[in-house]
Protein backbone atom coordinates (compact mmCIF):
# COMPACT_ATOMS: atom_id res chain seq x y z
CA UNK A 1 0.00 0.00 0.00
CA UNK A 2 0.83 3.37 -0.64
CA UNK A 3 1.35 5.19 2.32
CA UNK A 4 0.62 8.82 1.20
CA UNK A 5 -2.12 10.75 2.56
CA UNK A 6 -3.00 14.62 0.72
CA UNK A 7 -4.46 16.79 3.75
CA UNK A 8 -6.56 19.55 2.69
CA UNK A 9 -8.01 22.24 5.08
CA UNK A 10 -9.69 25.53 2.75
CA UNK A 11 -9.15 28.55 5.19
CA UNK A 12 -6.40 26.94 6.71
CA UNK A 13 -3.48 29.70 8.26
CA UNK A 14 -0.63 27.60 9.69
CA UNK A 15 0.72 30.27 11.20
CA UNK A 16 -1.58 30.62 13.65
CA UNK A 17 -2.15 28.70 16.67
CA UNK A 18 -5.88 27.94 17.22
CA UNK A 19 -8.49 24.87 17.51
CA UNK A 20 -7.78 24.64 13.61
CA UNK A 21 -4.22 24.18 14.01
CA UNK A 22 -3.95 21.71 17.22
CA UNK A 23 -6.43 19.47 15.06
CA UNK A 24 -4.10 19.62 12.07
CA UNK A 25 -1.37 18.91 13.63
CA UNK A 26 -2.44 16.04 15.85
CA UNK A 27 -3.79 14.32 12.79
CA UNK A 28 -0.67 14.70 11.11
CA UNK A 29 0.97 13.18 14.15
CA UNK A 30 -1.33 10.19 14.51
CA UNK A 31 -0.69 9.59 10.37
CA UNK A 32 2.82 9.60 10.87
CA UNK A 33 2.73 7.08 13.44
CA UNK A 34 1.38 4.89 11.83
CA UNK A 35 3.84 4.92 9.25
CA UNK A 36 2.26 7.33 6.27
CA UNK A 37 3.97 10.30 4.63
CA UNK A 38 1.79 13.13 4.89
CA UNK A 39 1.36 16.18 2.38
CA UNK A 40 -0.82 19.22 4.13
CA UNK A 41 -2.25 21.72 1.70
CA UNK A 42 -3.79 24.54 3.13
CA UNK A 43 -5.82 26.98 0.96
CA UNK A 44 -4.99 30.26 1.89
CA UNK A 45 -7.16 33.30 1.39
CA UNK A 46 -5.41 34.76 -1.67
CA UNK A 47 -4.81 38.08 0.40
CA UNK A 48 -3.16 36.34 3.04
CA UNK A 49 -0.96 33.81 0.98
CA UNK A 50 2.34 34.95 0.28
CA UNK A 51 3.00 36.09 4.24
CA UNK A 52 2.11 32.40 4.99
CA UNK A 53 4.39 31.41 1.98
CA UNK A 54 7.81 33.55 3.55
CA UNK A 55 7.05 31.90 6.64
CA UNK A 56 7.06 28.08 5.17
CA UNK A 57 10.47 27.53 7.17
CA UNK A 58 8.44 27.73 10.14
CA UNK A 59 6.04 25.25 9.99
CA UNK A 60 6.42 21.32 10.92
CA UNK A 61 9.18 20.08 9.22
CA UNK A 62 7.57 16.19 9.88
CA UNK A 63 5.27 16.89 6.56
CA UNK A 64 5.38 18.18 3.02
CA UNK A 65 3.38 21.25 2.71
CA UNK A 66 1.71 22.24 -0.48
CA UNK A 67 0.65 26.25 0.42
CA UNK A 68 -1.60 27.14 -2.10
CA UNK A 69 -3.77 30.88 -2.74
CA UNK A 70 -7.64 30.11 -2.81
CA UNK A 71 -10.19 32.69 -2.68
CA UNK A 72 -14.04 31.28 -3.11
CA UNK A 73 -17.78 32.76 -1.86
CA UNK A 74 -20.59 30.68 -1.89
CA UNK A 75 -22.34 33.72 -2.62
CA UNK A 76 -21.12 32.99 -6.80
CA UNK A 77 -19.84 29.31 -7.53
CA UNK A 78 -20.14 29.61 -10.96
CA UNK A 79 -17.67 31.70 -12.12
CA UNK A 80 -14.95 31.65 -9.79
CA UNK A 81 -11.87 30.05 -11.68
CA UNK A 82 -10.24 28.81 -8.62
CA UNK A 83 -12.66 26.09 -8.11
CA UNK A 84 -12.15 24.26 -11.72
CA UNK A 85 -8.56 25.10 -11.42
CA UNK A 86 -8.26 23.02 -8.18
CA UNK A 87 -10.33 20.37 -9.43
CA UNK A 88 -8.26 19.68 -11.90
CA UNK A 89 -5.13 20.53 -10.18
CA UNK A 90 -5.73 17.63 -7.46
CA UNK A 91 -7.14 15.33 -9.92
CA UNK A 92 -3.58 15.82 -11.49
CA UNK A 93 -1.67 15.21 -7.57
CA UNK A 94 -4.04 12.36 -7.31
CA UNK A 95 -2.55 10.53 -10.40
CA UNK A 96 0.91 11.55 -10.23
CA UNK A 97 1.12 10.39 -6.58
CA UNK A 98 -1.48 7.93 -5.97
CA UNK A 99 -2.31 8.96 -2.08
CA UNK A 100 -3.55 6.16 -0.33
CA UNK A 101 -6.18 8.62 0.48
CA UNK A 102 -7.23 12.27 0.64
CA UNK A 103 -8.39 13.84 3.88
CA UNK A 104 -10.56 16.91 2.94
CA UNK A 105 -12.20 20.04 5.45
CA UNK A 106 -15.53 21.14 4.62
CA UNK A 107 -18.02 20.32 2.03
CA UNK A 108 -15.76 22.51 -0.34
CA UNK A 109 -12.86 20.58 -0.14
CA UNK A 110 -14.97 17.88 -0.90
CA UNK A 111 -15.81 19.46 -4.26
CA UNK A 112 -12.46 20.18 -5.19
CA UNK A 113 -11.35 16.47 -4.74
CA UNK A 114 -14.69 15.08 -6.72
CA UNK A 115 -12.83 14.60 -9.54
CA UNK A 116 -10.18 12.13 -7.62
CA UNK A 117 -12.89 9.55 -6.57
CA UNK A 118 -11.80 6.77 -9.40
CA UNK A 119 -8.04 7.61 -8.38
CA UNK A 120 -8.13 7.21 -4.11
CA UNK A 121 -10.34 7.40 -1.54
CA UNK A 122 -12.02 10.40 -0.53
CA UNK A 123 -12.72 11.11 3.68
CA UNK A 124 -14.60 13.91 4.04
CA UNK A 125 -14.02 15.98 7.38
CA UNK A 126 -17.35 17.71 8.79
CA UNK A 127 -16.20 20.05 11.24
CA UNK A 128 -19.21 22.39 11.97
CA UNK A 129 -22.43 23.12 10.96
CA UNK A 130 -20.72 25.62 8.16
CA UNK A 131 -24.56 26.73 6.72
CA UNK A 132 -25.00 28.33 10.04
CA UNK A 133 -22.19 29.37 10.58
CA UNK A 134 -22.16 31.57 7.39
CA UNK A 135 -25.42 32.99 8.75
CA UNK A 136 -24.16 33.98 11.83
CA UNK A 137 -21.01 35.76 10.11
CA UNK A 138 -23.66 37.87 7.97
CA UNK A 139 -26.10 38.59 10.20
CA UNK A 140 -28.33 36.19 9.57
CA UNK A 141 -28.89 37.08 5.89
CA UNK A 142 -28.70 34.72 3.55
CA UNK A 143 -29.45 35.16 -0.13
CA UNK A 144 -31.72 31.50 -1.43
CA UNK A 145 -29.53 31.02 -4.64
CA UNK A 146 -26.80 31.15 -1.40
CA UNK A 147 -27.86 28.86 1.08
CA UNK A 148 -28.77 26.83 -2.49
CA UNK A 149 -25.04 26.61 -3.14
CA UNK A 150 -23.94 25.82 0.31
CA UNK A 151 -26.56 23.12 0.54
CA UNK A 152 -25.54 22.03 -2.91
CA UNK A 153 -21.78 21.20 -1.71
CA UNK A 154 -23.08 19.88 0.95
CA UNK A 155 -24.80 16.88 -0.30
CA UNK A 156 -22.05 16.60 -2.97
CA UNK A 157 -19.77 16.24 0.05
CA UNK A 158 -22.29 13.61 1.25
CA UNK A 159 -22.51 11.45 -1.99
CA UNK A 160 -18.49 11.01 -2.71
CA UNK A 161 -17.16 10.56 0.22
CA UNK A 162 -15.66 6.81 0.73
CA UNK A 163 -15.93 8.09 4.57
CA UNK A 164 -16.48 10.82 6.91
CA UNK A 165 -15.94 12.20 9.97
CA UNK A 166 -18.26 14.59 12.41
CA UNK A 167 -17.40 15.93 16.10
CA UNK A 168 -20.44 15.15 17.52
CA UNK A 169 -23.65 12.53 16.81
CA UNK A 170 -25.67 16.00 17.05
CA UNK A 171 -23.38 17.67 13.69
CA UNK A 172 -23.87 13.90 12.07
CA UNK A 173 -27.73 13.78 12.62
CA UNK A 174 -27.55 17.59 11.75
CA UNK A 175 -25.99 16.68 8.07
CA UNK A 176 -28.20 14.02 7.56
CA UNK A 177 -31.17 16.25 7.98
CA UNK A 178 -30.20 18.68 5.67
CA UNK A 179 -29.07 16.46 2.83
CA UNK A 180 -31.86 14.00 3.34
CA UNK A 181 -28.94 11.57 3.20
CA UNK A 182 -26.95 9.06 4.99
CA UNK A 183 -23.33 9.38 5.87
CA UNK A 184 -21.53 6.21 5.26
CA UNK A 185 -19.07 5.05 7.18
CA UNK A 186 -19.17 8.06 9.50
CA UNK A 187 -16.64 8.24 12.79
CA UNK A 188 -17.64 10.33 15.58
CA UNK A 189 -14.05 11.77 16.72
CA UNK A 190 -14.74 14.33 19.18
CA UNK A 191 -12.42 17.43 19.62
CA UNK A 192 -9.99 15.97 21.75
CA UNK A 193 -6.89 17.44 23.53
CA UNK A 194 -3.64 16.15 22.53
CA UNK A 195 -2.81 14.83 26.48
CA UNK A 196 0.57 14.09 25.73
CA UNK A 197 1.26 17.80 25.18
CA UNK A 198 -0.14 18.60 28.65
CA UNK A 199 1.39 15.40 30.48
CA UNK A 200 4.41 17.67 32.20
CA UNK A 201 1.84 20.74 32.70
CA UNK A 202 2.39 21.70 36.46
CA UNK A 203 -0.86 24.58 37.74
CA UNK A 204 1.32 27.96 38.20
CA UNK A 205 0.20 29.92 41.06
CA UNK A 206 0.54 33.89 40.84
CA UNK A 207 -0.48 36.56 43.35
CA UNK A 208 -2.99 37.78 41.01
CA UNK A 209 -5.87 35.28 39.49
CA UNK A 210 -6.04 34.91 36.41
CA UNK A 211 -9.03 34.39 34.01
CA UNK A 212 -7.96 33.34 30.61
CA UNK A 213 -8.72 32.99 26.71
CA UNK A 214 -7.01 31.04 24.15
CA UNK A 215 -7.42 30.68 20.67
CA UNK A 216 -8.98 32.64 17.50
CA UNK A 217 -11.30 35.71 18.23
CA UNK A 218 -13.55 34.74 15.32
CA UNK A 219 -17.10 35.78 16.12
CA UNK A 220 -18.62 32.67 17.17
CA UNK A 221 -16.04 32.77 20.19
CA UNK A 222 -17.71 35.44 22.00
CA UNK A 223 -15.05 37.22 23.06
CA UNK A 224 -16.75 40.26 23.70
CA UNK A 225 -18.49 38.09 26.48
CA UNK A 226 -15.37 37.21 27.87
CA UNK A 227 -14.05 40.59 28.24
CA UNK A 228 -17.23 41.73 29.42
CA UNK A 229 -17.71 39.05 32.44
CA UNK A 230 -13.82 39.56 32.99
CA UNK A 231 -14.99 43.50 33.76
CA UNK A 232 -18.02 42.28 36.08
CA UNK A 233 -15.53 40.25 38.41
CA UNK A 234 -13.07 42.70 38.64
CA UNK A 235 -15.39 45.12 40.05
CA UNK A 236 -16.16 41.57 42.50
CA UNK A 237 -12.51 41.22 43.04
CA UNK A 238 -9.38 43.23 42.64
CA UNK A 239 -7.21 40.88 41.46
CA UNK A 240 -8.47 39.46 38.57
CA UNK A 241 -6.44 40.11 35.32
CA UNK A 242 -7.32 39.12 31.92
CA UNK A 243 -4.89 36.71 30.02
CA UNK A 244 -5.39 36.28 26.38
CA UNK A 245 -3.38 34.04 24.24
CA UNK A 246 -3.71 34.67 20.46
CA UNK A 247 -2.34 35.02 17.42
CA UNK A 248 -5.30 36.81 15.81
CA UNK A 249 -5.52 40.82 15.65
CA UNK A 250 -7.13 41.85 19.08
CA UNK A 251 -6.87 45.84 17.56
CA UNK A 252 -10.85 45.78 17.44
CA UNK A 253 -11.15 44.71 21.11
CA UNK A 254 -8.99 47.58 22.38
CA UNK A 255 -11.55 49.64 23.65
CA UNK A 256 -13.56 47.30 25.76
CA UNK A 257 -10.19 45.48 26.99
CA UNK A 258 -9.13 49.42 28.27
CA UNK A 259 -12.29 49.00 30.50
CA UNK A 260 -10.58 46.77 32.57
CA UNK A 261 -7.91 49.18 33.47
CA UNK A 262 -4.18 49.47 32.58
CA UNK A 263 -1.86 46.28 33.41
CA UNK A 264 -4.98 44.07 34.35
CA UNK A 265 -5.15 42.61 30.85
CA UNK A 266 -2.31 40.64 28.93
CA UNK A 267 -2.12 40.01 25.23
CA UNK A 268 0.06 37.32 24.26
CA UNK A 269 1.29 35.15 20.90
CA UNK A 270 2.37 31.95 22.30
CA UNK A 271 4.33 29.30 20.12
CA UNK A 272 2.20 25.99 19.30
CA UNK A 273 4.96 24.30 21.84
CA UNK A 274 4.63 26.73 24.91
CA UNK A 275 0.87 26.72 24.79
CA UNK A 276 0.04 23.95 27.46
CA UNK A 277 2.28 25.70 29.96
CA UNK A 278 1.55 29.30 29.03
CA UNK A 279 -2.75 28.08 29.65
CA UNK A 280 -2.07 27.00 32.84
CA UNK A 281 -1.03 30.39 34.25
CA UNK A 282 -4.89 30.35 34.17
CA UNK A 283 -6.83 29.72 37.25
CA UNK A 284 -9.99 29.60 34.93
CA UNK A 285 -10.29 29.39 31.51
CA UNK A 286 -13.36 30.47 28.99
CA UNK A 287 -15.19 28.67 26.24
CA UNK A 288 -18.40 30.75 25.58
CA UNK A 289 -20.87 29.80 23.13
CA UNK A 290 -24.37 31.53 22.36
CA UNK A 291 -27.61 29.40 21.36
CA UNK A 292 -27.78 28.78 17.86
CA UNK A 293 -27.21 25.66 15.57
CA UNK A 294 -23.22 26.22 14.88
CA UNK A 295 -22.53 25.66 18.49
CA UNK A 296 -24.92 22.75 19.79
CA UNK A 297 -23.61 21.07 17.25
CA UNK A 298 -19.44 21.72 18.14
CA UNK A 299 -17.18 20.09 20.08
CA UNK A 300 -14.74 22.72 21.44
CA UNK A 301 -11.36 22.34 21.23
CA UNK A 302 -10.45 24.27 24.06
CA UNK A 303 -12.68 22.40 26.77
CA UNK A 304 -10.27 19.73 26.64
CA UNK A 305 -7.38 21.52 26.01
CA UNK A 306 -7.95 23.87 29.62
CA UNK A 307 -9.10 20.38 31.28
CA UNK A 308 -5.88 18.98 30.49
CA UNK A 309 -3.66 21.91 31.53
CA UNK A 310 -5.37 21.41 34.88
CA UNK A 311 -7.47 24.71 34.51
CA UNK A 312 -11.16 24.97 35.13
CA UNK A 313 -13.26 25.92 32.15
CA UNK A 314 -16.41 28.77 31.72
CA UNK A 315 -18.93 27.62 29.70
CA UNK A 316 -22.33 28.50 28.56
CA UNK A 317 -25.14 25.41 27.61
CA UNK A 318 -24.60 25.83 24.20
CA UNK A 319 -20.96 25.33 24.36
CA UNK A 320 -21.05 22.42 22.07
CA UNK A 321 -20.45 18.70 23.69
CA UNK A 322 -19.25 20.54 27.49
CA UNK A 323 -21.53 17.64 28.94
CA UNK A 324 -19.23 15.15 28.16
CA UNK A 325 -16.08 16.82 30.28
CA UNK A 326 -17.52 19.70 32.46
CA UNK A 327 -19.64 19.45 36.09
CA UNK A 328 -20.56 22.46 37.43
CA UNK A 329 -18.88 23.91 39.74
CA UNK A 330 -16.11 21.24 40.03
CA UNK A 331 -14.07 21.18 36.88
CA UNK A 332 -16.03 24.15 35.47
CA UNK A 333 -19.20 26.64 35.92
CA UNK A 334 -21.91 26.76 33.22
CA UNK A 335 -23.30 30.05 32.58
CA UNK A 336 -26.77 29.38 31.08
CA UNK A 337 -26.89 31.72 28.74
CA UNK A 338 -25.68 35.40 28.62
CA UNK A 339 -27.93 37.21 30.47
CA UNK A 340 -26.20 37.10 33.60
CA UNK A 341 -27.07 38.56 36.64
CA UNK A 342 -25.15 40.37 39.89
CA UNK A 343 -25.71 37.18 42.02
CA UNK A 344 -24.46 35.04 39.15
CA UNK A 345 -21.36 36.83 38.60
CA UNK A 346 -21.07 36.40 42.35
CA UNK A 347 -21.64 33.11 42.58
CA UNK A 348 -18.73 33.03 39.45
CA UNK A 349 -16.50 34.67 41.64
CA UNK A 350 -16.77 32.68 44.47
CA UNK A 351 -15.93 29.53 42.68
CA UNK A 352 -13.13 31.12 41.26
CA UNK A 353 -11.93 31.96 44.77
CA UNK A 354 -12.42 28.26 45.55
CA UNK A 355 -10.62 27.64 42.79
CA UNK A 356 -7.59 29.52 43.47
CA UNK A 357 -7.42 28.22 46.99
CA UNK A 358 -7.52 24.87 45.92
CA UNK A 359 -5.76 25.29 42.89
CA UNK A 360 -3.12 21.76 42.79
CA UNK A 361 -6.39 19.72 43.52
CA UNK A 362 -8.55 20.95 41.27
CA UNK A 363 -5.68 20.66 38.42
CA UNK A 364 -5.53 17.41 39.26
CA UNK A 365 -9.50 16.63 39.09
CA UNK A 366 -9.97 18.61 35.70
CA UNK A 367 -6.79 16.48 34.09
CA UNK A 368 -8.72 13.34 35.42
CA UNK A 369 -12.23 14.50 33.53
CA UNK A 370 -10.78 14.15 30.29
CA UNK A 371 -8.45 11.09 30.75
CA UNK A 372 -11.17 9.22 28.85
CA UNK A 373 -11.19 11.34 25.81
CA UNK A 374 -7.99 11.31 24.36
CA UNK A 375 -6.96 12.48 20.98
CA UNK A 376 -4.38 8.80 20.66
CA UNK A 377 -7.41 6.60 21.49
CA UNK A 378 -9.95 7.74 19.04
CA UNK A 379 -6.83 8.57 16.07
CA UNK A 380 -6.50 4.77 16.60
CA UNK A 381 -10.18 3.74 15.99
CA UNK A 382 -10.66 6.32 13.05
CA UNK A 383 -7.26 5.10 11.16
CA UNK A 384 -8.59 1.54 11.80
CA UNK A 385 -11.41 2.49 9.72
CA UNK A 386 -10.09 4.40 7.01
CA UNK A 387 -7.75 1.07 6.76
CA UNK A 388 -10.42 -1.02 5.90
CA UNK A 389 -11.34 1.45 3.33
CA UNK A 390 -9.01 2.28 1.19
Amino acid sequence: MNKKILYIVPGYDPTYNDGVGNRVNSFVSAFESHGYEVTVAPLVWVKSWYRVWRRKGELRKSCKWLILPFYFSYDNLKYNLFIPLFRVLFWLYALVYRPSFILTDYAMGAYLVGLCRNKTKIIVNHRGDYIDEYAFSNGDIVEEHTLANMLKLLSYSVTIAHGSICVSEKLKNNIEFRTNKKLQKCYIFPCCPDIERFAKVEPVVSEDTIVGYFGGLNKWQCFSQVIEIAQRLSAVDSSIKLLILTNSDASSYRKDLEKLGKGNYIIKSVPYKDMPNEIARMDVSFALREERDLNFVSSPTKIGESLAAGVPVVVTEASGDYIEQVRHKVNGYVLKNFQYSDKTIKDLSDYIRHVKANRKEISTLSKSSVENRKWRLHAEAFISMIETII
